[in-house]
């Protein structure tokens, strides 16, 4: 199968068309030398057609350019084709110069040569720093010339490619498997055959995927991206939003195939088994005759990978204990494949699809909810069972309350939680992990994305009292009857507990608690009119709302006239200045009798005693 990619690595060196192409010339004193190899018999500047080089060796090639092992002591020759118009070999002060691609103009370094014919020459190349470098050809004047070429010289303390790096895998909704790992930089390309293990064949990842999906990792203990922005604070989407499952397989929108984000997961989120109860590792044939083997150009794969995903269609196997990924990699300087080999469990890194056909039911006419939903078809055999988190807010609340939490195994799953409020419009949500997946972090990714419904709590009676205080009454006398302000603080909405809320007041003697007067009301005070100066009264108020008056009432004790203490003698107010923008209020007053007690309330809206204290 031919290997795709949503860019080559490397550059393809179109030098005809660019070749002849003047450059400003770099920083390089007059008076340099080519330095040529052992061997020569000409000093510099005088022609080179006539040098004796040592014989070298050709210089190793790939699809990328020349390959240089960086700090060798033998230097390799490399023919080049050059523009005469652009360099000019018949001028025995022209010379060939490395420019690194990545450092400072001015950072070069001379290669000696042999002029073969007015358009072509012979390089004797060596470098001793790791890096990609241009051949540019230096009239050692004013002009250097880009030739086109790419010379890629490897690190000097590993030649061998290197191990794979933060490598991590999710099995979305047990269906499909999505891993994903880092490479070391190295400028001589290393390309990497990664292969599935299995309880058959090894199953090789193609380049299929332009760029690969976002993966989370921790930067102390909180998840973030690995570009340092950062991760979603609730869960991720198990797939793309425009994605959905069909038979197991995602589908595919404008023709490119779209892949979920795979979450990392730290080093002890797993319990490995020691090495030696592993299976024994498959034996693999040599790289020529793996299946499906990669399409080649001129020896060297196309693409270079970083992560792959398989479907049950092309050889993952949920159930196979023992998940494995191998990965040959190989550059041009080691003759011969290296192998690495990782493992995972392959029960804890299962990424469930979210609950399906979730459904609540009120229990009894109580706030008890009883939540149900549905497992993703391919977890119903799940063996290391399925965790559930249920959480509730009321409607325009930001903040989530965890309600119920445990574990579930089958088709259909439930949980019941108490709401706090009556006929109080609540947001629930569920979602889903593996029971093999230990939790470090309520959002650390490895949770599905959540489903959540709605639910009205059922309605009921009122049941608190509105709040009141020894003294919150106002008397006014009109001789020989008085009237009585009754006043109280307003329930919370949210504990009308239904609609049509209001309030209920009466009016009794206190002595034998005969009503005289009620009535019902929407604000917060109510002033019993020509009630007798000479009687005790006990006034009270409870809620009501359409489901009737609730049980909880509050009342106050009014005395007759004759026995209630006398009205403190001048109240005053005095305002003292504590800072620039505050101010300490002192009320005082003279005492009209030994043994009196005072309630003092602070009252806000309109000034008077024509208002009611609010």
């Amino acid at each position: 199968m031919k290997l795709y990619c949503g860019g080559l690595v490397g550059m393809v060196w179109s030098w005809a068309l660019l070749m002849g192409h003047l450059l400003p010339a770099y920083s390089i004193p007059m008076g340099i030398t080519t330095g040529y190899p052992t061997g020569e018999t000409l000093p510099a500047y005088q022609s080179t057609t006539t040098t004796t080089i040592a014989e070298y060796t050709e210089c190793i090639e790939d699809d990328y350019g020349t390959v240089l092992k960086a700090g060798s002591t033998e230097r390799c020759k490399k023919v080049v084709q050059i523009d005469p118009s652009g360099c000019h070999l018949d001028d025995p002060i022209t010379t060939f110069i490395l420019v690194d691609t990545d450092a400072d103009p001015g950072s070069v370094t001379h290669q000696p040569h042999q002029v073969v014919s007015d358009s072509e020459a012979e390089l004797y190349l060596q470098e001793t720093q790791a890096g990609s470098y241009d051949i540019y050809c230096y009239d050692g004047r004013n002009y250097t010339t880009n030739t086109q070429y790419r010379v890629n010289v490897g690190s000097s303390f590993s030649d061998e490619p290197e191990d794979l790096r933060d490598w991590r895998c999710a099995s979305f909704n047990w269906e499909t498997l999505v891993c994903r790992w880092l490479v070391t930089d190295n400028p001589v390309k290393t390309v990497t055959f990664p292969y599935l293990a299995t309880s058959a064949t090894p199953r090789e990842c193609h380049c299929e995927v332009p760029t690969c999906p976002e993966v989370p990792t921790y930067v102390d203990g909180a998840p973030k991206y690995t570009d340092g922005v950062p991760m979603y604070t609730e869960a991720p989407m198990y797939l793309n939003e425009a994605a959905t499952y069909s038979n197991g397989v995602p589908t595919y929108t404008d023709g490119t195939p779209i892949y979920p984000k795979a979450p990392t997961y730290p080093d002890d989120i797993y319990t490995y088994p020691e090495a030696s109860t592993y299976p024994a590792a498959p034996a693999y044939p040599e790289t020529s005759t793996y299946p499906d083997a990669p399409t080649y150009h001129n020896g060297t794969p196309t693409c270079f990978l970083t992560c792959c995903t398989w479907t049950q269609d092309s050889g993952y196997e949920p159930t196979y204990p023992n998940l494995s990924m191998v990965f040959l990699r190989r550059n041009a300087l080691v003759p011969n494949d290296l192998t690495f080999y990782h493992h995972a469990d392959y029960l804890a890194i299962v990424l469930p699809g979210p609950a399906e056909e979730v459904s609540l039911e009120v229990v009894n006419e109580t706030r008890m909810v009883k939540v149900s939903w549905g497992t993703p078809p391919a977890l119903w055999k799940f063996p290391a069972s399925i965790t559930h988190l249920l959480e509730y807010k009321r409607q325009h609340q930001d903040t989530w309350t965890m309600g119920a939490t445990g574990q579930c195994q089958g088709p259909k799953c439930e949980t019941v939680v108490q709401l706090d409020h009556w006929w109080t419009q609540y947001t629930l949500r569920v979602r889903l992990r593996s029971g093999a997946a230990t939790m470090t972090l309520m959002d650390d990714g490895w949770w599905s994305d959540w489903s959540p419904l709605s639910v009205l709590t059922p309605t009921s009676l009122p049941e608190v009292a509105p709040a009141v205080g020894p003294g919150t009454f106002l008397v006014t006398f009109r001789s020989p009857l008085r009237d009585l302000t009754f006043t109280w603080r307003p329930v919370p909405t949210l504990l009308h507990n239904a609609p049509d809320f209001t309030y209920f007041v009466s009016a009794s003697v206190s002595t034998t608690r005969v009503t005289v007067t009620n009535a019902t009301v929407k604000g917060t005070c109510f002033t019993f009119a020509n009630l007798s100066s000479s009687q005790s009264y006990r006034l009270e108020v409870v809620g009501q709302n359409s489901e009737g008056i609730g049980h909880e009432r509050s009342w106050v004790l009014v005395w007759a006239a004759r026995d209630m203490p006398q009205v403190p003698i001048l109240p005053v107010v005095i305002i003292h200045q504590l800072q620039e923008q505050q101010l300490l209020y002192e009320l005082r007053w003279s005492s009209s009798g030994a043994g009196h007690g005072y309630t003092v309330y602070l009252c806000s809206g309109h000034l008077g005693t024509s208002h009611t204290c609010q």
